[in-house]
């Protein structure tokens, strides 16, 4: 029988200091392979952002490593294939389908955009960043996490890989 998991992340609250970032809180559910980040930064004229992170690769910061988009959407709904290679994709508006192909890839999704669907979504290679959301849960079941934004908007990510439970068997 599949394992539900359900975790739920506040960001933290930006720091008072422009140019800061932090690191705000942590989930990671290791057995189900699903991990959630979030950060605050306060830029140099003192405005604030929230970023969550689901997903990526251990020790890598999104601030720094976003890269330009190679593969953006239109205000609709869009079918957005990346290449063999790493790919930074945003659907934007609408409620979009994608797939980032073969390596890393980033897919990126700002609070409003719609309810998008990632269809290879790579457990501890791929990432998804989130803009601006002040809450995130993940509620996961083998191959398949439900994030759910505090705007009510979800993103639905199919895992290329299925997880195994806490005694190690596969579900999903």
């Amino acid at each position: 029988m599949p394992d539900a998991r359900a975790q739920t992340l506040a960001p933290a609250q930006p720091s008072a200091s422009p140019g800061a970032a932090s690191s705000g809180a942590s989930l990671a559910d290791a057995s189900a392979g699903w991990s959630i980040q979030s950060f605050s930064f306060v830029d140099a004229n003192g405005a604030s952002s929230k970023w969550t992170v689901v997903g990526g690769r251990p020790g890598q910061d999104p601030r720094n490593d976003l890269g330009p988009v190679t593969h953006p959407g239109t205000p609709g709904n869009d079918a957005i294939v990346g290449g063999p290679g790493p790919d930074t994709i945003a659907g934007g508006l609408g409620d979009d389908t994608l797939s980032g192909g073969g390596d890393a890839d980033t897919f990126l999704y700002t609070v409003g955009d719609g309810s998008d669907t990632i269809a290879d979504f790579e457990r501890g290679l791929d990432r998804l960043v989130i803009l601006g959301a002040s809450a995130v849960s993940l509620a996961s079941n083998g191959g398949v996490a439900i994030v759910t934004l505090d705007d009510g908007s979800q993103i639905t990510l199919h895992s290329a890989t299925p997880a195994a439970s806490a005694d190690g068997a596969p579900f999903g």
